[in-house]
């Protein structure tokens, strides 16, 4: 009865370790698979950044041809509500489904012969009349539309708004600020807005590949376009992100010995002095404090006297002029006793 029981115990171990060596199995041709993929992972994503670098680089260049063709060719854009709006450029011209000539009165002018030269230059609403003939010289259509001629430059106004510091007629802007836009214009409307930043070539604003309010220098180019090619003033931004704290440490007048086992130790009549250096917005102040206590004092630019004590314990922190705070840094020395 007793060799049974062993028997049962001992087969059921034998299926249980079954068990856990078969999921052991599978979790490490789990593992190798996943390994071996890895790198096809990695190389899908490289090819997809690549096509991405691309992309945004084509994207780029047909934004700059897009802007440089803007002001130099015809167009013409047709409101909801039916309304012709044309730019600078517009030349008038018909199909004449005829073979015959085509003679146009533009408002109150004298007709005339249509050809290619012919161009309209008073900004406003202009009617023009399309009389078509075929090749008998027989009148056999009359056309007319009315067109909107838009010569004026959409208005834009950019602002930085968030905290910022003057240094030398420069601005430090600290992350978390917007940059507002507002353009207007009152003929067309506005097609677009376009945006260079740090010389890389104009995207669309909708199109932009990176955060404006990014650590470092930022010189943004803007531009607004309206619906019939016409530019506003370029607007141009130049500033920089100050994500950094200052640089702090400590500097004694005396060198402190440094004891393996005691750690540093210095003189009773030690100087301190505390520095700190910001490369962004610059230094605005040093605090300092007994380690352990709750307030901070302000540095002056004199030196700290140590007292009579056994020990020197000082925390101390600098902030730029941002608000951009060091994290607190650590003194701590112990006084001779000659």
């Amino acid at each position: 009865m007793l060799f049974h029981k062993f028997k049962i115990i001992f087969l059921f171990l034998i299926c249980l370790n079954s068990i856990f060596s078969d999921e052991l199995i599978e979790r490490k041709e789990a593992y190798v698979l996943s390994e071996s993929s890895w790198f096809e992972v990695k190389e899908q994503e490289r090819q997809e950044f690549l096509k991405t670098k691309r992309e945004r680089k084509e994207l780029r260049k047909q934004t700059e041809n897009q802007i440089a063709e803007s002001e130099k060719t015809s167009k013409r854009y047709v409101s909801f509500n039916g309304d012709i709006y044309v730019n600078k450029h517009y030349k008038p011209q018909v199909v004449n489904e005829f073979k015959g000539k085509v003679f146009i009165k533009i408002d109150d002018e004298p007709e005339q012969l249509l050809t290619p030269n012919i161009n309209i230059y008073k900004q406003g609403i202009h009617t023009i009349v399309y009389n078509l003939y075929d090749e008998s010289d027989v009148l056999r259509s009359t056309k007319k539309e009315s067109i909107y001629l838009d010569t004026t430059i959409p208005e834009l106004y950019a602002q930085l708004q968030g905290v910022y510091y003057e240094r030398n007629q420069f601005y430090y802007y600290k992350p978390g600020f917007k940059l507002l836009l507002q353009t207007k214009d009152k003929e067309s409307g506005i097609e677009e807005i376009f945006i260079d930043l740090n010389r890389k070539g104009y995207l669309p604003l909708s199109k932009l590949d990176q955060p404006i309010d990014s650590p470092g220098h930022k010189e943004i180019r803007i531009i607004a376009m309206d619906k019939v090619g016409n530019l506003s003033q370029e607007i141009h931004l130049n500033f920089t992100v100050d994500s950094d704290p200052p640089i702090v440490s400590v500097e004694l007048d005396t060198i402190p010995e440094n004891h393996s086992s005691k750690g540093l130790l210095c003189d009773r009549e030690t100087l301190i002095w505390l520095n700190a250096f910001d490369l962004g917005s610059g230094v605005h102040k040093i605090e300092f404090r007994k380690k352990g206590t709750l307030n901070w004092r302000v540095y002056r630019d004199y030196p700290l006297v140590s007292v009579k004590k056994k020990k020197i314990s000082l925390e101390f922190r600098s902030i730029d002029n941002l608000g951009n705070q060091s994290a607190i840094k650590y003194f701590k020395c112990r006084l001779k006793n000659e």
